[in-house]
Order: C-alpha cells, then sequence, then structure tokens
C-alpha cells in the first residue's frame, strides 16, 4: 500500500494542473507514468537504491522528476 503525504498530494495535482495547461494529452502521459511507478513501488519497494539518509528514489524519465518511496 502506498500512502501520500498531504505535501506530496498536493505536488502530485499541482502537477497535473501544470501539464493538463500546456497539453491535455502530457497530463495523460504524466499520470500514466506516475502510475506505473506507484505500481513498480508498491509491487517491490526495494528495487530503488538507497540514496542520502536511506531515502530510495524513483525517477520519472520522461518528466525529470522523482518519487521517494520511504
Amino acid at each position: 500500500m502506498i500512502i501520500f503525504g498531504s505535501e506530496a498530494r498536493d505536488e502530485y495535482r499541482e502537477a497535473i494542473r501544470y501539464y493538463f495547461e500546456i497539453d491535455p494529452d502530457l497530463q495523460v502521459k504524466f499520470r500514466s507514468e506516475i502510475g506505473q511507478q506507484l505500481r513498480l513501488i508498491a509491487s517491490n519497494p526495494l528495487l530503488y537504491n538507497e540514496r542520502r539518509y536511506g531515502v530510495r528514489r524513483a525517477n520519472l524519465d520522461r518528466f525529470g522528476l522523482f518519487i521517494s518511496p520511504t
């Protein structure tokens, strides 16, 4: 199970609006890529290398963003 903190949830919603304003199709692609990463994180959270302070990082290749599954 994945739980979003309120700050992460707000950032996600803001990003969705941002990409929608650029191009509605881009927003769909963003949501799809986030969904794929979240499914990978949920199925294998240790897949991602540990970085500083024990935080893991899942990069979103297309959007230059990342998710920190902690």
